[in-house]
């Protein structure tokens, strides 16, 4: 059904297991290599929402803030401690330390 319709299918695995940084440059890297248009998806909606507004983040300059302005709007549900929001919130701490090293 994939080919049917003109879509590339790539899979990037993300669980718990593997959220590390090493799996979002893979996910930025399938991003990237992948035609334009993308269609992004995972049972929940979670992961992908999450993996796509990082990589839209980086792109646009945005702040944690505006991160989750935008994460409200995709109408996800996120259980408090969930280690995909808190995989979110080191991401631009460490973006944020990264930026004071270069300045």
């Amino acid at each position: 059904m994939v080919k049917e319709q003109a879509l590339e299918y790539v899979s990037v695995p993300v669980s718990p297991k593997n959220l590390t940084v090493e799996t979002l440059e893979a996910f930025k890297q399938a991003v990237k290599a992948s035609p334009q248009p993308i269609y992004t998806r995972c049972a929940s909606g979670l992961r992908a929402g999450v993996f796509t507004l990082l990589v839209l983040a980086e792109q646009e300059g945005w702040t944690e803030a505006q991160y989750l302005e935008q994460f409200q709007t995709l109408g996800i549900e996120q259980k408090p401690n969930c280690p995909l929001g808190s995989f979110a919130h080191t991401y631009f701490e460490q973006k944020k330390k990264e930026n004071l090293a270069v300045n």
